[in-house]
């Protein structure tokens, strides 16, 4: 039987959600839990995040013993994974379901402040003290990475991928009690190449590059502002089937 696994996770307690040798991962916990549980199964994930960033609705998906079903895993995983770790549900699905490549898109959100840091949300939200950071100009020039594109010079290097191109489906930033809020939903995404880009719109709000600039880095002309943007502050939202 195979089945879906929905959670959430706070990602300042992890080195990354893919399993790493001698570091604490997201994949890890899950895998951990379910060796006390004497299931032999690996979680497949719809999507990795770096050391830092959180999710509020991660997926995975995981093939079930017959002895298993959704039901009665559900309450010894929630109760013996970490704190760091919420169970929201297990629901069984078809056998051809991946968690990855039956995905249709991804959403995922960046929340930056510019003042001054909260010892007690530090972990949760981006704090880069700026002054003159023109927030009209972030508006302005989001809306370029709307559409299909090359995102070679967004992305990381030692990213899995064969091919860099991605179709975002939303690009947004707006204002919401004081925070500057970004949000980006794509059929997938390169590595960091949301960091990358927050990066490149602070660069612009600052000063240091202009939208041009910025539209010619993205037609694969040059690249101008290579700034990643701290995890912290990024969260994946959903991902859409």
């Amino acid at each position: 039987m195979k089945v879906t696994i929905v959670f959430s996770y706070n990602g300042s307690k992890f080195f990354g959600s893919q399993t790493q040798p001698n570091f604490r991962s997201v994949e890890g916990e899950l895998n951990r839990v379910l060796d006390t549980l004497q299931i032999p199964n690996r979680v497949v994930m719809s999507s990795r995040t770096d050391r830092g960033v959180h999710a509020l609705r991660q997926v995975c998906h995981l093939e079930l013993p017959n002895s298993w079903n959704s039901k009665k895993l559900f309450t010894p995983l929630s109760k013996l994974v970490s704190d760091d770790i919420s169970i929201l549900s297990i629901d069984e699905v078809d056998s051809d379901f991946h968690a990855r490549y039956s995905a249709k898109s991804r959403s995922y959100r960046y929340i930056l402040s510019t003042s001054s840091p909260n010892p007690f949300l530090k972990e949760y939200i981006s704090y880069i003290e700026i002054e003159n950071f023109d927030f009209s100009q972030v508006q302005k020039a989001i809306s370029i990475f709307k559409g299909t594109h090359n995102f070679q010079n967004f992305r990381k290097s030692g990213s899995d991928t064969k091919s860099d191109i991605r179709t975002m489906f939303e690009v947004r930033a707006y204002q919401w009690k004081g925070l500057y809020i970004f949000k980006f939903r794509a059929n997938g995404f390169l590595r960091s190449q949301i960091r990358l880009i927050v990066g490149a719109l602070i660069d612009l709000a600052i000063g240091k590059v202009s939208i041009q600039q910025l539209q010619e880095q993205l037609e694969g002309k040059k690249v101008y502002s290579r700034y990643l943007a701290p995890p912290n502050g990024l969260y994946l939202v959903n991902v859409q089937y």
